[in-house]
Formats: C-alpha cells, sequence, structure tokens
C-alpha cells in the first residue's frame, strides 16, 4: 500500500514547509500513487497561485506502508 506525501515549502523561507498527505488513498499499486501525486501537485500549484500563497513544491514520494 503506498500514500501520497507532496512537501511545499515557502519561497522565501526554505525552512518553512508544509507536508500534504493524501486522504484518498493507500492505493495499492505504486502507479495508482504517482499519478495520484502528480494531481495533488497541479491542484497545489494551483491553488499557491490563485490565492498568491508563496509556495513551491520541493519533492514528493510514495510513502510505502510497512505491513506485517
Amino acid at each position: 500500500m503506498f500514500t501520497v506525501v507532496v512537501v511545499a515549502c515557502h519561497i522565501l523561507y526554505a525552512d518553512r514547509c508544509i507536508e500534504m498527505i493524501d486522504t484518498r488513498g493507500p492505493y495499492l499499486k505504486e502507479e495508482r500513487c504517482d499519478a495520484r501525486a502528480r494531481e495533488m501537485i497541479k491542484h497545489s500549484r494551483d491553488m499557491f497561485k490563485r490565492d498568491n500563497m508563496p509556495f513551491k513544491i520541493i519533492g514528493w514520494k510514495c510513502d510505502k506502508e510497512n505491513t506485517v
């Protein structure tokens, strides 16, 4: 199972970051997680621009859950 995590940081203050964790997942396949990550990044960028929020996406990952 995979969960999307997207990280965005303030443009002027690199130590001011937010971590966005997908609430739709987790996903069985990494490919689906990757597709959701791209969707989240696009929507986040649109929101930052629309609301004049000086944030930039600096990274993302599909975090694999440890299942026992």
